[in-house]
């Protein structure tokens, strides 16, 4: 199978054929019947391979008699009543039946690069707020990203910096993984001899990012003698290095992340109140890939795009019948291929 990603709606549709062909869709009537017609260059399908048919209760799916059979979530069928989340294998192709109304996959506007590609989904929650995190993004509203380690925050911080259009670059700076008594240092900067190990004029992460975008990811593990400092840069948007008498302006855009719960930090007194509304302007959330299954075909073409541009990679069907957990809720229509 070749990682693909394409969406079907089928609102106003009565009955699905898939089969070998060219690829694509196309919709004819049949007297009142509203037909779709979903050809796949998948040479393991009969040229009428399966049927979708619409039914009381919903979709029934059923083999059309073909050579190499049709399979139901990794087993054998000829027909059965299509439930949310079922995973329907025609041949060497997999679709997905989800229920709820379904926006088409799109290019965000902008480049074509893999950084903005990290906003592309076929999740129809998830494809709202990625279309108002580009709305934000060519603002100077700071960003909050949310979401589980290994989300891809940090690819999502660099599409918005994209997105903007600032001339300057992207600083990522990771608040968990340096020591306090470097933190501040690291961030603003020094001049020579303001501590024993000073030996040269330093500028700082913060001066780094200006006209560009500074990233402060896992931001919940900012120590609060750094979060008095950071505050104090946002609001007055400059800085004064560590051992310096003048402060540098700045032209800085903010973005964090974290997997931490702020609001809760901020009850404990672990966060300040201040900053956190400093940073909030926008938050956006970032699902784990177990739950957004239906973007692996687009994610994944995306990155083999990048990484073997010249090679026909493919995935075996057990690797792409592999079990996940199922959803947690049930938002999507029928598509997926």
């Amino acid at each position: 199978m070749a990682p693909v990603a394409a969406a079907c709606n089928l609102d106003d549709v009565d009955e699905v054929t898939l089969g070998r062909g060219d690829p694509g869709a196309a919709t004819v009537l049949d007297g009142d019947r509203r037909q779709l017609r979903l050809g796949f260059p998948d040479q393991w399908m009969s040229t009428r391979h399966a049927r979708i048919e619409r039914c009381v209760g919903g979709f029934w799916v059923a083999d059309e008699g073909s050579k190499n059979g049709l399979l139901l979530n990794g087993d054998r069928t000829d027909g059965a009543l299509l439930v949310d989340g079922d995973w329907i294998e025609a041949g060497h192709t997999l679709l997905r039946y989800r229920h709820g109304a379904l926006p088409p996959p799109r290019q965000p506007r902008g480049s074509r690069s893999d950084g903005v590609v990290a906003l592309l989904t076929a999740l129809p929650t998830l494809e709202e707020q990625s279309r108002n995190l580009e709305e934000i993004a060519r603002s100077m509203v700071s960003v909050v990203l949310r979401g589980e380690t290994g989300t891809g925050k940090e690819v999502v911080a660099r599409a918005v910096h994209q997105l903007s259009g600032r001339p300057g670059e992207l600083i990522a700076v990771n608040c968990g993984a340096l020591p306090a008594t470097l933190l501040e240092s690291e961030l603003f900067g020094y001049r020579k001899g303001a501590f024993s190990n000073a030996v040269e004029d330093r500028p700082g992460l913060v001066r780094a990012a200006d006209r560009g975008t500074l990233f402060l990811d896992e931001i919940g593990d900012l120590p609060q003698s750094s979060q008095a400092a950071l505050l104090r840069v946002l609001q007055e948007c400059e800085v004064t290095p560590l051992g310096g008498t003048r402060p540098v302006k700045v032209d800085l855009r903010v973005i964090c992340a974290t997997h931490r719960d702020l609001e809760a930090r901020v009850a404990l007194g672990q966060f300040r109140a201040d900053l956190y509304a400093r940073l909030s302007g926008h938050t956006f959330s970032i699902p784990p890939l177990r739950e957004r299954r239906e973007d692996l075909g687009l994610l994944t073409a995306a990155l083999l795009r990048r990484i073997a541009p010249d090679h026909d990679v493919r995935f075996e069907p057990d690797a792409v019948r592999a079990p996940a957990p199922p959803p947690t809720q049930g938002i999507f229509p029928a598509r997926a291929h």
